[in-house]
């Protein structure tokens, strides 16, 4: 039965709800993770309503080496991380006597409406990236 291994991790998550995750609790997360039911749902999961992000899978599989001491993030890794963008967060830096300013506008789809407004506004975009 998983039950224990998920009470453990979850009761873990309710005191620790940022920062290293523990050897102990990647373990667990790796058994909860192999365990064929568990495989079986997530293969049939395909409802935004669970907003489970698609490196899911990459993570599950990497999660004792995540959880090792000294980890540090590979490039796969950070590349894979995902955040939900809200709003139009920007950051100007200077390069070559440029100002630059990167705006993230998201890629959802509820987000894309404010795509036209942001690159009329702004004043002579030159590029636009999909990363």
């Amino acid at each position: 039965s998983l039950e224990p291994c998920v009470e453990k991790v979850m009761q873990y998550f309710k005191v620790n709800d940022e920062g290293r995750i523990s050897r102990e609790i990647g373990e667990l997360i790796s058994q909860i993770w192999e365990d064929p039911s568990i495989k079986a749902c997530y293969k049939d999961i395909d409802d935004p309503e669970y907003n489970l992000p698609d490196s899911t899978t990459y993570f599950m599989a990497e999660i004792n080496r995540i959880c090792q001491s000294g980890y540090i993030p590979t490039m796969e890794d950070i590349i894979r991380v995902r955040w939900t963008t809200t709003g139009a967060p920007s950051e100007s830096f200077e390069f070559a006597g440029y100002t630059v300013t990167l705006v993230d506008l998201g890629g959802q789809l509820s987000e894309r409406r404010k795509w036209n407004r942001c690159i009329e506004d702004s004043k002579g975009a030159t590029a636009v990236l999909f990363l």
